[in-house]
């Protein structure tokens, strides 16, 4: 692996571990994901102007502006294109989700489907109900 590119990891994984907020291990792990893709990136993640911690700072600061009755949602593309612009990275945020019938992922590990996240209950049988007109007058 590339110097430029694990000192890029460490980075981020040592600032979003420090943060303490859980949210920004995630968009961690996606820039990560991305800088190992695109590794020519990873210089942007290492300037020491830029912190991880700054880039949501930035998100919540739109996110206060657009609140309504102190509420607003910002979608996960929206959020990461945010924290990609910060870093000067030139890139076009799409987040792909995933479907996948119940019983394929029951047999994926537990740390890929945390706890809280539990495949469907199995359809039940229909049931059927006979309604007489009559009966409501």
């Amino acid at each position: 692996m590339d110097d430029k590119l694990q000192v890029a990891i460490n980075k981020l994984d040592t600032e979003a571990e420090a943060s303490g907020i859980k949210g920004l291990k995630v968009v961690a792990d996606l820039l990560i994901q991305y800088i190992s893709q695109y590794p020519d990136e990873a210089e942007k993640i290492t300037a020491n102007d830029k912190k991880l911690y700054n880039a949501f700072e930035e998100v919540k600061k739109v996110a206060k502006q657009e609140a309504k009755g102190g509420c607003c949602y910002m979608a996960p593309e929206r959020v990461m294109q945010m924290v990609v612009d910060y870093y000067g990275i030139d890139a076009k945020i799409a987040i792909k989700i995933v479907a996948e019938p119940a019983s394929v992922a029951e047999e994926k590990p537990s740390d890929v489907m945390p706890e809280k996240l539990q495949p469907a209950p199995a359809p039940k049988q229909e049931a059927s109900v006979s309604v007489n007109l009559d009966d409501f007058f």
